[in-house]
């Protein structure tokens, strides 16, 4: 799909961020900073040999080229994988049925946990089902597309929260402030809690 359209196929197994066929972009450059890693070029043959065990695809370019790219691929890509358009500039294909939820649930039945007991932290559209399958659903102060989230679920409430930083306080004491908030709104049922400030913690 990636040769008839400008974005990069982007490919992980559990030790490297691959790139198909071509020069890193500028996209993928950044995007894979940020997990403290560097694009390793690869060929589509060597990519579908079997040699390496994937677990994920990336679709990356400028928003417009990924705008394109999702209109003309996503519902073909649907039908055969779980796609998502994560981030702007970024759409995710992983295999059919997996999601940060189904991997959540299959953690929780593990440990023994009910989807109650748990909060997630999110702040993309993958991290949707995710939110919605914890207890206490958290989109963060820089979330994007997780509007949708508050309009589905209607029991969802959205508020926000801003601690300043104040001389007198240690850091010892800000934890069991947020765990007394975290509580209450447990009582009330699953709750979308809105960060739009920053928590800094003093030592």
């Amino acid at each position: 799909l990636s040769e008839n359209s400008p974005v990069q196929l982007t490919l992980f197994d559990e030790e490297h961020y691959f790139v198909v066929g071509e020069k890193a972009s500028s996209y993928v450059v950044n995007d894979a900073s940020l997990v403290f890693t560097t694009p390793t070029e690869i060929s589509l043959e060597e990519a579908c040999s079997g040699q390496h065990r994937m677990f994920q695809a990336m679709f990356l370019g400028s928003q417009e080229q990924v705008d394109s790219f999702e209109a003309d691929f996503g519902q073909e890509i649907c039908q055969r994988f779980s796609g998502v358009r994560s981030q702007p500039v970024i759409y995710e294909a992983m295999p059919s049925g997996v999601t940060k939820a189904f991997a959540l649930e299959r953690l929780a039945k593990q440990l023994d946990v009910n989807p109650q007991e748990i909060m997630a932290i999110g702040d993309a559209n993958n991290d949707i089902e995710m939110l919605e399958y914890a207890g206490l659903g958290v989109a963060m102060g820089n979330a994007r597309g997780l509007g949708d989230v508050y309009k589905r679920q209607s029991f969802f409430c959205s508020i926000t929260l801003i601690l300043c930083r104040l001389g007198t306080w240690k850091s010892d004491n800000i934890y069991p402030l947020l765990f007394q908030i975290f509580q209450a709104f447990l009582q009330i049922g699953c709750v979308m809690l809105r960060i739009n400030g920053m928590f800094e913690f003093l030592s």
